[in-house]
């Protein structure tokens, strides 16, 4: 396995921990939040 499979292993673990708590989808939308952000400020950091 290369590094970007074992990264892309890891991360659906992630979301599949996040989203399997009792329905409750508050730690998938933190996450959606938290990746968004994260995107802004890199595309900041490309256009500065």
């Amino acid at each position: 396995m290369d590094k970007n499979e074992i990264e892309m292993i890891k991360y659906e673990n992630k979301l599949d921990s996040l989203t399997s708590a009792d329905g409750d989808t508050r730690n998938l939308d933190n996450e959606r939040s938290f990746i968004r952000k994260k995107m802004d400020e890199v595309k900041a950091q490309i256009i500065n």
